[in-house]
């Protein structure tokens, strides 16, 4: 979930599964604490199957950040923080021989650091997972450019 200071809403995507779909979905609110005020909007890309784990990175002045998917990051961009246009650029893949060698997924918004940077977390696990019990699932994270959020320093 994030807060835009601009509008006063909370965003929060989430997946949504109805038996056959999994989808990235976003609802927002003024107020997070009171379940009757949630306004779904519905998935975020329709079309996309297997959609899921979207973490909002709001900017100032646009455009935001949607880094979002399952088995591979995407990132998409958007002006408008309800309209997603387009799926996006693949972003963060699983890398062989690492922690996370069999898929990622976005964590939490990514963070300002005070140096004006920020940093992603996101969760992945390694090739076995889940069926080897010593393979893992794993945190993992990347700076990324405070100026160009979608280039890892």
């Amino acid at each position: 979930m994030a807060y835009n200071k601009a509008d006063g809403n909370y965003y929060m995507f989430y997946t949504a599964y109805n038996g056959s779909s999994i989808l990235l979905s976003l609802a927002t609110t003024t107020n997070p604490f009171n379940h009757t005020e949630w306004r779904k909007l519905g998935p975020v890309f329709p079309k996309y199957q297997n959609s899921k784990s979207g973490a909002l990175l709001i900017r100032d002045k646009g455009p935001h950040y949607l880094f979002w998917g399952d088995s591979v990051i995407r990132v998409a961009k958007s002006d408008n923080l309800t309209s997603w246009p387009d799926i996006g650029e693949v972003f963060l893949e699983p890398r062989e021989d690492h922690f996370d060698s069999k898929l990622v997924e976005s964590g939490p918004p990514p963070l300002l650091l005070s140096d004006g940077n920020y940093i992603f977390f996101y969760n992945s696990a390694e090739k076995g997972w889940p069926e080897d019990p010593a393979a893992g699932y794993h945190p993992g994270w990347v700076m990324l450019d405070g100026k160009d959020p979608t280039k890892i320093i």
